[in-house]
């Protein structure tokens, strides 16, 4: 966890792709069974500093997870459900070392103490939108599941064997 080498890498990975955009304040934030997590700030041309989240995929099939992720962010986020903003996503090691993307951050986790309640109870209504979601939005063929749902756990059990295989 080379915090400095790693801001530097990543400052001229967001300079590629936003070129007068100013990467500040890099810190690591927590690191568990499937990624680590770094908080920072870019500045914007014209615009007022922004939080961010990089996260890093670790472990087997790495890769997979990553792209994974931005499709089903992408995926949520055309069926008009709130999700974080995916500012960029490489699936390759070879700018940081592993696959990563870099979302928006969320205010929880720096709500002032009073606004907390407001934000669970939020984030609980969230959650129940999310599983009133219509999974038929999610899937090329809907058809072919709603007329053999048992090929929705086969399907399941086919991503879980590619997941842990690689």
């Amino acid at each position: 966890m080379l915090t400095e080498s790693m801001a530097d890498q990543l400052s001229l990975f967001i300079a590629s792709r936003y070129p007068e955009a100013v990467l500040s304040n890099f810190n690591f934030l927590v690191s568990g069974f499937e990624s680590e997590i770094y908080t920072f700030q870019l500045q914007f041309p014209r615009s007022s500093c922004q939080n961010y989240i990089l996260r890093l995929f670790t472990g087997e099939g790495a890769r997979e997870k990553v792209v994974r992720e931005a499709r089903g962010l992408s995926l949520l986020q055309k069926a008009g459900y709130p999700v974080p903003t995916l500012l960029l996503q490489e699936a390759k090691p070879g700018i940081l070392g592993k696959p990563f993307e870099i979302i928006e951050k969320l205010v929880l986790a720096s709500a002032e103490s009073h606004q907390q309640g407001q934000l669970l109870s939020r984030f609980g209504s969230l959650l129940a939108q999310l599983h009133k979601l219509d999974w038929r939005l999610f899937t090329a063929d809907p058809d072919v599941y709603e007329k053999n749902p048992i090929r929705l756990l086969d399907a399941f059990e086919r991503s879980l064997d590619l997941l842990y295989r690689n």
